[in-house]
């Protein structure tokens, strides 16, 4: 009777351990592969349809535990498929409602996750329009990831559309996240944001550059140079001739 209830619970302890080896095998391929949608869709790639209805149904399964990765994932697709339904003339609202919803889940798994943050705020935005309560999602952004540089390319336009309104710590992060722009060689998106959301504070950016390393500033004085705009940029001096080479 001992060996026949050992040789049983040997048994079943087996089947017990391949049940969970497949699934954890089964979690870790989910994973692996919700990690390149994620960076996908960080990077700003524009998901075709068969694409987008592909990562879709990467997401739409039900793990057990799902890990911080994998709801980062989810959000972002569920995100992803609501702006595609807007853009195509739809009416998105409950995609959106349920992207927010998954954009919450997410954070509450890995609430230092800057840029779902800013997702947050951009999607309640867009669905509902500006709110000041709205700007505690940015803020938190900005807390949780005050120099992030992929994050930044996204961010920076967004919160210079929301100056006015921000708290004076989080301006001093907007200021602070231009200038790293500049300074890294994104001078075409740095030009965008001036002239653009950011040029009713034009002469604040351009102060913030001070720290900026000699090379990136003349940069962009040549890039507003080109545009028609001969703005001082702090320690730049030149008498710019578009037809003349640097």
């Amino acid at each position: 009777m001992y060996k026949a209830s050992l040789r049983i619970s040997l048994t079943l302890l087996g089947v017990a351990s391949l049940i969970w080896f497949s699934y954890a095998l089964s979690s870790l391929w989910s994973t692996k592969s919700v990690r390149e949608i994620s960076r996908a869709i960080e990077a700003g790639d524009r998901l075709r349809p068969s694409a987008l209805s592909h990562a879709l149904s990467r997401v739409n399964i039900k793990l057990r535990f799902p890990g911080p990765d994998f709801l980062n994932a989810q959000a972002l697709v569920r995100l992803a498929v609501a702006e595609k339904v807007i853009a195509l003339g739809g009416n998105g609202d409950e995609d959106m409602v349920l992207a927010e919803a998954h954009l919450k889940f997410a954070l509450s798994s890995a609430p230092s996750n800057g840029f779902l943050w800013l997702l947050l705020y951009s999607a309640q935005m867009n669905r509902s329009g500006f709110d000041q309560e709205l700007l505690k999602f940015l803020n938190q952004s900005y807390l949780t990831a005050p120099l992030e540089g992929w994050i930044a390319l996204r961010r920076n336009r967004t919160a210079l559309a929301a100056y006015p309104m921000l708290s004076a710590s989080t301006r001093e992060k907007v200021l602070a996240e231009f200038a790293a722009l500049v300074d890294s060689g994104f001078i075409g998106e740095a030009v965008n944001n001036l002239t653009g959301p950011g040029w009713p504070i034009h002469e604040e950016l351009l102060i913030s550059l001070r720290q900026v390393d000699n090379i990136p500033r003349e940069a962009l004085a040549k890039s507003l140079a080109e545009t028609g705009l001969k703005l001082t940029v702090p320690g730049v001096e030149f008498d710019y001739k578009p037809w003349r080479r640097w």
